[in-house]
């Protein structure tokens, strides 16, 4: 910045020592250190306000950063979450029903039976006639079947 040379600084020197005498000279550089102290003091804690500064800028916008992708993952969790809410609120409504159909049966165990249906005679007619299961099996009522077999009984004709 300033090009002093040492005998610039040599002649400045004298000059201060001609003109202020050598009482106020100590005195004077003494006071211009203190200055010089002083400022470059000043220059260091500035420096280390705007070194803070700029810090806090920066863990403010990593903050940002931090708090928008946790909103992107809670966008993309949503979904899920709201699927197994949905599968879990499924499971709880079939437990329950469960439940009640084991209460409804653990109830109608424990209750006394009705044998006033028990007193009432049985009735053959009622019943239905078994549907046979192939062709081979259903004979018309007109046919008879007589077999060779003993053990095996023939149908009476109808």
């Amino acid at each position: 910045m300033f090009d002093f040379s040492f005998g610039k600084l040599a002649i400045i020197f004298a000059l201060c020592l001609i003109v202020l005498g050598p009482e106020k000279l100590p005195k004077l550089a003494a006071t211009l250190g203190r200055f010089a102290g002083q400022a470059r003091a000043m220059a260091r804690h500035f420096r280390s306000q705007l070194e803070q500064e700029i810090a806090a800028e920066d863990l403010k916008k990593e903050l940002k950063a931090a708090d928008e992708a946790i909103a992107k993952i809670a966008a993309l969790t949503k979904p899920v979450h709201t699927g197994i809410a949905g599968v879990v609120n499924e499971v709880s409504n079939s437990i329950d029903a469960h439940v009640s159909g084991m209460q409804a049966a653990a109830e109608a165990a424990t209750r006394p039976l009705d044998i006033s249906a028990v007193n009432e005679p049985f009735v053959a007619e009622s019943m239905p006639t078994p549907i046979p299961e192939t062709m081979s099996e259903a004979t018309p009522p007109s046919v008879s079947t007589a077999s060779t077999d003993p053990d095996k009984p023939t149908l009476p004709p109808a």
